[in-house]
């Protein structure tokens, strides 16, 4: 069996880069909609010690961050898995391609440093509908941290 396609695109993905505020720790909220979303991690574009909340978890939902650059100076980013109740919660697991620890246990924050991560690392968040899956290709697994 064999297919002819004029034109074949899939879906085209959302982009996300959260904007900075003049605010400190700073709490973005991702949602449902932003699902199968590329998540843009800028030192430039997001506030120190800010938090990206993953949506309560929904069968399907994906996200895919991936960092643009990085800085020698501050910025963490936290993100943080919440229940339906917008509390955080430990529902990620995380591989140890990101947090380096060798183990897979439950979390509910992943730290990324901005300070000298490597462009270009990515992280997918993948859920079955009641905990998120994290596994990631990065430089330098002593950036991303769990809690």
């Amino acid at each position: 069996m064999s297919g002819h396609f004029r034109h074949f695109q899939g879906e085209r993905i959302n982009t996300v880069l959260p904007i900075a505020t003049s605010a400190t720790s700073t709490t973005y909220t991702l949602s449902p909609e932003h699902s199968g979303s590329i998540v843009f991690l800028s030192h430039s574009n997001l506030d120190d010690t800010c938090i990206l909340n993953l949506p309560p978890p929904d069968f399907g939902l994906n996200f895919k961050f991936v960092t643009v650059n990085s800085t020698n100076s501050q910025n963490r980013v936290n993100i943080k898995s919440v229940n339906s109740s917008h509390s955080s919660t430990a529902l990620m697991y995380v591989n140890t391609n990101v947090d380096g620890s060798g183990s897979n246990s439950l979390i509910s924050n992943l730290e990324v440093e901005m300070n000298g991560i490597k462009i270009a690392d990515n992280i997918e968040f993948i859920c079955d509908g009641t905990n998120w899956f994290v596994n990631g290709n990065v430089g330098d697994n002593s950036k991303y941290t769990s809690s």
